[in-house]
């Protein structure tokens, strides 16, 4: 008999209603018994879709539901610390959107709380779940290609939502109040905010999809930032990296990453993230006896859906998410790094 974890959905936002609500309600091992969202119209309209039991204006009245193991969150990047705490304090496993915090220091205790309590915690990177992602790295691992000289990484954007806006549920509910004072460290200057968050909440998975392939032996060594922009240099062991990302107007979709290597090249491609059951598209050439180009076909599969089903798994069989908080914690750190590097301190 299939096991069915009881999941709790706190949020009926954007990316909860077009990625995040259809990938666990797919699930097999999976049923959604409550939902916590301040917007009362919307919350009903979301229990109903999806034949939710249970409503709670808050997530502080959903944990006190019993039934509840395990609690999806999906809300604005201020909150995803304090929820999640609340959640772990709570004895819920947890999977949060990235960024995993805003502060480094808040991180921490998400961190350490899953670890001291034996619960899960998954931030919600996505690129790691993607399949052409995951055939990238095999390859990598396998050192089809050799020892990586020097990647190239960058995020610019486009046309994220690939349509999907259409199906968005909205209400004339009051929006919800927000407290945004934990958004920056109090050592950031004012007019280093936009960008901040710009890379804490876009750029972050260029980091995070680094140090995935590459490891945790990362320095950030010099930065540069304007209005439109932010360049950083970074090394991971020897191999050096350069990490780029701004904004972009066209409707096509622009992030990536190359590599060079002793015995070969590699492209990653990613798709828009809303872009349903296409994987990234991964070329690479292998040199020497074998010289070949190569481009893997990839299975039709939403890294969304994959994301929900190892979290789920997770619970199930009592394993480490891919993306668990000790892991994530790690992006914390090159974030606060980039911009204490940029205004030496």
């Amino acid at each position: 008999m299939e096991r069915k974890v009881k999941v709790g959905f706190v949020g009926c936002g954007f990316m909860s209603q077009l990625a995040h609500l259809p990938s666990f309600a797919s699930s097999a091992n999976c049923e959604i018994v409550a939902i916590a969202e301040p917007r009362e119209k919307l919350r009903g309209l979301i229990a109903d879709k999806y034949g939710i039991k249970r409503q709670y204006s808050s997530h502080e009245e959903m944990l006190n539901d019993g039934e509840v193991e395990a609690v999806a969150a999906f809300l604005p990047d201020s909150m995803h610390a304090p929820v999640a705490i609340a959640c772990l304090k709570a004895g819920k496993h947890v999977m949060i959107e990235k960024p995993m915090a805003t502060l480094a220091k808040e991180a921490e205790v998400m961190a350490s709380l899953a670890t001291e309590k034996n619960l899960k915690l998954l931030v919600a990177f996505t690129r790691r779940f993607d399949p052409g992602v995951a055939e990238a790295k095999a390859v990598l691992d396998k050192g089809e290609i050799g020892t990586p000289n020097f990647a190239h990484t960058y995020y610019f954007g486009g046309d994220w939502i690939c349509g999907l806006k259409q199906d968005l549920i909205t209400t004339d509910d009051p929006a919800p109040a927000i407290d945004r004072s934990n958004l920056f460290p109090d050592w950031l200057p004012e007019e280093l905010q936009g960008r901040y968050r710009f890379a804490n909440n876009n750029m972050v998975h260029n980091y995070n999809l680094l140090r995935y392939l590459f490891g945790n032996d990362w320095k950030v060594r010099d930065v540069q930032i304007t209005d439109g922009a932010v360049m950083v240099a970074m090394s991971f062991g020897a191999m050096p990296v350069s990490l780029e990302g701004g904004s972009c107007g066209s409707r096509k979709w622009k992030e990536g990453l190359e590599l060079w290597s002793s015995d070969g090249w590699m492209q990653i491609v990613l798709p828009p993230p809303l872009l349903r059951n296409v994987a990234a598209t991964v070329n690479y050439e292998v040199i020497g006896e074998r010289h070949e180009t190569l481009m893997p076909n990839c299975v039709w599969e939403w890294a969304f859906k994959r994301q929900a089903e190892h979290f789920l798994d997770c619970i199930i069989n009592d394993k480490q998410p891919l993306a668990n908080g000790a892991d994530s914690l790690a992006d914390m750190y090159i974030l606060e790094s980039i911009f204490r590097t940029y205004i030496g301190k």
